[in-house]
C-alpha cells in the first residue's frame, strides 16, 4: 500500500502524534487547529518530540506489526514510561464502504481519536 507520513503535532507544550493526511479534522475536533507540525522522523526523535508519556497511535492497518506497537517497543527499549492507546483494525478486514464509513466502523475515524486522546488524558 502506500506509505502513509506520520508527525508529532505540538499545541500547549504537548505533543500529538497522527498521520499527516488526517491530521487537519483529527485537531479541529479536538479545537487545535492551531497546532503545529514538529516533525515526521521515527525512532527517539519522534518519542522526544511527543513530550508525554501518553500516546494514542490510530492506524488503518492489523494490529500485528503495526506503527503502534512499534512505538511502545521503541519507548520500552530507550526505557521511556509511556502509555497508550493503539487504535486499528485489530485482527480482522475492515469489509466495503466509504473511506470514512470504514474508519467509523473501525474506531479509528476522528470522533474516535478525539475520544481515546480525552479518555487518556484524562488518566491519573
Amino acid at each position: 500500500g502506500p506509505d502513509i507520513e506520520y508527525g508529532v503535532y505540538e499545541k500547549d507544550g504537548k505533543g500529538y502524534f497522527m498521520a499527516v493526511d488526517i491530521a487537519h479534522e483529527v485537531l479541529e475536533l479536538g479545537g487545535m487547529q492551531d497546532a503545529r507540525l514538529v516533525c515526521t522522523l521515527p525512532g527517539r526523535e519522534l518519542l522526544d518530540a511527543l513530550g508525554s508519556d501518553k500516546a494514542v497511535a490510530a492506524e488503518e492497518v492489523c494490529a500485528a506489526g503495526c506503527l503502534g506497537e512499534a512505538l511502545l517497543a521503541a519507548a520500552e527499549l530507550e526505557g521511556i514510561p509511556l502509555r497508550a492507546r493503539l487504535l486499528n483494525l485489530g485482527g480482522g478486514i475492515a469489509g466495503q464502504g466509504t473511506a470514512a464509513e470504514l474508519r467509523a466502523r473501525c474506531g479509528i475515524d476522528a470522533a474516535a481519536i478525539v475520544k481515546a486522546v480525552k479518555e487518556l488524558l484524562n488518566e491519573g
